[in-house]
């Protein structure tokens, strides 16, 4: 056994009622050795590393960043245990986690005057188009380039700077980037006219 740790001395230990001499190390280890079976046991219910991930670099770098995690909610929780507030899940750290972090991160979309033109809007270049994704089948909406175009296609995409629902791709590129729309003017349901 090696290890820079522990000195190069043995115990005497028992092992079905007969004395065995085995090193210091050895004994420590089974002593502990139920800590990281309890770490796998617990990582196991969130695995980020996935046998997908081909590069081996990045299956160590998520299993890092996944026990960093878990450390994290470890050291929480004994703080929140020492205080006597209520406790905390594991799963309810790591939303808030990853909320708080898309929240700090998150680019912010812009306020638009109402009063804006729709025409004007689409087009310009200083205000960031965010795409947002509806979801449920009651929330879905009429492509706003394709109803022009005559065809009936329902999309759960919409760019929240224009508040116009489009599929991705080449009609979210026609709709922020063609001065002259395709197809013909259609009247919204909100009773103003689409350009």
């Amino acid at each position: 056994m090696i290890s820079t740790y522990h000195p190069d001395e043995t115990v005497v230990g028992k092992k079905k009622g007969r004395d065995l001499v085995k090193p210091v190390a050895v004994l420590d280890y089974n002593n502990t050795m139920g800590g990281v079976d309890l770490k796998d046991q617990k990582l196991s219910a969130c695995l980020l590393e996935r046998k997908r991930c081909v590069k081996w670099y990045m299956k160590i770098f998520k299993r890092l960043l996944n026990v960093s995690v878990l450390n994290a909610f470890i050291l929480l929780t004994e703080s929140i245990s020492r205080r006597g507030k209520p406790e905390l899940l594991h799963r309810s750290f790591r939303e808030q986690l990853a909320d708080s972090l898309v929240a700090r991160h998150r680019r912010s979309s812009p306020q638009v005057n109402p009063g804006i033109d729709m025409e004007d809007l689409r087009l310009r270049r200083d205000l960031v188009h965010v795409p947002e994704l509806t979801t449920g089948r009651g929330n879905r909406m009429n492509c706003r380039i394709c109803a022009r175009n005559g065809k009936d296609k329902k999309v759960h995409l919409k760019c929240a700077t224009c508040d116009e629902a489009m599929c991705p791709g080449d009609c979210w590129r026609v709709w922020h980037s063609l001065q002259q729309l395709p197809g013909r003017d259609i009247k919204s349901r909100k009773g103003r006219r689409r350009h």
